[in-house]
């Protein structure tokens, strides 16, 4: 099993595996359509999007996650 210190890390991986791999699908299937290769063009896709995805995802998720909790704090003062 993996650590809970590395929970962020593994955390991180997820959500970019996942998304990529949705996102990937249905932007190569609305773009293509089911094309001869498509397999093959739509895991191309995913590879790339989650070579920057992941990375991405874990320089921005800390301050997205400040950002959400002051939205979410207003929210909260406002009522």
């Amino acid at each position: 099993m993996i650590s809970v210190k590395h929970l962020f890390f593994v955390q991180s991986f997820l959500v970019a595996f996942v998304m990529t791999f949705v996102m990937s699908f249905a932007i190569s299937a609305l773009n293509l359509g089911f094309v001869s290769g498509f397999l093959s063009i739509w895991l191309h896709a995913w590879m790339a999007a989650f070579i920057i995805a992941f990375p991405t995802l874990m320089i921005i998720l800390p301050p997205m996650k400040m950002l959400a909790m002051k939205i979410a704090s207003k929210a909260h003062d406002e009522q």
